[in-house]
């Protein structure tokens, strides 16, 4: 806080007030004259306080910002340009389209399941092993994951960035996000057929790895 001396040009008395003295009430303390308040000694704002530095630092940024104005973007718009939903089909091609993968996830999921678990892969193709049979149907489903993925960031990249790194997510967007009917009809047949072994295959994976890093932890990260 600054004080302030006021000249009285009655007596020529200084007198010494504070900058938030109330202007109204000062007087000379010798004769007492009403003093007034210089203009130029006015209360010094918030701006006025800040070090000369910062205040100039400050009246720079507010021209340039007066330069070159900007509209602020709301969350709203934020939102509208990461996600950009797809345009909705018409009625007849969504029921077409669900026609026709019906009719896919019927045909290709009853093939898959007699050949898994009734005896139709011995039947029709005594060569091939059922393990390979399993890992083929695997490969299948991580192929696909890998389309369900590539469709999801064509789509909207936030979403295909979580089919990526999320476990599940990429069905879960197939089967509520997706447009593609026949993509479903054909994974939801692979999942009917082939869901627990790729579960049992990727959690023997894990494990695998899960040991093999453990153990090059305790070799104090040395490869053999």
């Amino acid at each position: 806080m600054a004080d302030i001396r006021l000249h009285c040009n009655q007596c020529g008395t200084d007198t010494t007030v504070s900058e938030y003295a109330d202007p109204e009430s000062l007087s000379c303390s010798r004769c007492g004259v009403r003093l007034a308040f210089p203009t130029t000694s006015a209360k010094r704002s918030a701006e006025d306080l800040l070090p000369e530095n910062l205040r100039r630092a400050r009246q720079e940024a507010e021209a340039r910002a007066a330069q070159n104005p900007t509209q602020p973007v709301s969350f709203r718009e934020v939102l509208a340009r990461v996600h950009k939903p797809r345009l909705r089909r018409s009625r007849f091609l969504i029921f077409r389209d669900t026609i026709i993968g019906s009719l896919v996830f019927l045909l290709l999921g009853g093939l898959l399941v007699y050949l898994r678990f009734y005896g139709g892969l011995q039947r029709w193709a005594p060569d091939i092993p059922m393990e390979t049979f399993k890992q083929i149907g695997a490969g299948a489903l991580l192929f696909f994951h890998v389309v369900i993925v590539i469709d999801a960031l064509t789509s909207d990249f936030l979403t295909g960035l979580f089919c990526f790194l999320i476990p599940g997510f990429s069905l879960y967007y197939l089967f509520s996000e997706s447009d593609s009917f026949l993509l479903r009809a054909v994974v939801g047949a692979l999942l009917i057929a082939f869901g627990w072994d790729f579960a049992l295959i990727a959690y023997q994976l894990g494990q695998n790895a899960f040991h093999a890093i453990n153990e090059w932890l305790a070799r104090g990260g040395e490869w053999r």
